[in-house]
């Protein structure tokens, strides 16, 4: 009877010794599998020893290890770093790790909705908005007023009335401006205007000329020299063919047929009764003081030409 405990004690040996306490069994890549306690302080990179049952020791990296057993590993913390590099991350882990979880937000609620009218005096800002409205409208109707000449406190008083404000400043706006008209003077006060207005004479042209021709001393009859310098006038041939159209030709006729030209240039003062031609340089005049026959001169040294009855 004694030997039966003897044997099972045999017996719990045996499997002490085969089958350390902690031992564990692995699966690894390959399909092979082993048996054995893994020595946590021979842990790295490169991976971990495994005590065997037979009291061996085997370097297994961390590639070698099935998914499963690598995910059993990752339960302790201090293997985290070496054993996550070759943890494979499935399509469904990948989405659940980067979905972006949707927090519900809070919302304002919307105001009831009503009239634009309800939401103007429904705040603060409305009621500026609308004073500022009626204000504008106010001083339009001021200005209105002045234009038309109107009643400046009517027209305005007018526009203060909300909303019929616009349609009033219209009104007034188109219509025409106000012009009093002034009384009409009675009989009486016509005849009294009428002996009261001083007697004017309003004297004719000739009159005025006579009387400064008597103040200058010189005679009416003999015509006032015309004087024509440069500066105040362009000598080219356009010139001379309009303002002295009597003096060409051999036979003078017109106003100037009395008259002679005093052509004042900076070497000579010459009197000529006609013009010969002129080109579109010169003029040729025929002289009769200063120089004799038909002289030419240059328009560029003319300075003065001067239209006289003295010869």
């Amino acid at each position: 009877m004694r030997t039966i405990p003897r044997i099972v004690l045999l017996c719990l040996l045996c499997c002490a010794v085969l089958f350390p306490a902690g031992a564990a069994t692995y699966t690894l890549e390959d399909g092979s599998t082993i048996i054995g306690d893994p020595l946590l302080s021979t842990a790295s990179d490169a991976g971990v020893k495994i005590r065997q049952a037979d009291g061996t020791y085997k370097d297994v990296s961390w590639g070698s290890f099935s998914q499963p057993d690598l995910k059993t590993f990752m339960q302790n913390e201090k293997l985290t770093e070496f054993i996550e590099p070759f943890i494979i991350v499935s399509a469904e882990d990948k989405a659940r790790l980067t979905e972006v979880p949707i927090k519900e937000v809070s919302r304002l609620s919307r105001p009831d909705k009503g009239s634009v009218i309800g939401s103007l005096f429904g705040s603060g800002i409305g009621w500026v908005v609308v004073l500022l409205v009626l204000a504008a409208n106010i001083f339009a109707g001021y200005e209105i007023a002045l234009f038309r000449a109107r009643n400046v406190w009517l027209v305005a008083g007018l526009a203060a009335i909300p909303f019929a404000g616009f349609v009033s400043n219209i009104v007034w706006l188109s219509l025409p401006t106000y012009i009093e008209k002034e009384p009409e003077p009675t009989p009486e006060e016509l005849a009294h205007a009428e002996e009261m207005r001083p007697e004017f004479k309003v004297p004719l042209a000739g009159e005025i000329e006579a009387a400064q021709a008597a103040a200058e001393g010189r005679d009416l009859s003999v015509p006032k020299d015309e004087v024509f310098a440069r500066g105040k006038f362009t000598f080219n041939k356009r010139f001379f063919e309009t303002r002295f159209a009597d003096f060409f030709g051999t036979v003078r006729r017109g106003e100037q047929k009395f008259q002679f030209m005093v052509i004042k240039t900076p070497k000579a003062l010459i009197v000529a009764d006609r013009i010969t031609r002129v080109t579109a340089t010169d003029l040729h005049v025929n002289a009769i003081k200063g120089a004799s026959g038909e002289v030419g001169v240059s328009f560029g040294d003319l300075q003065e030409v001067r239209l006289t009855a003295k010869a």
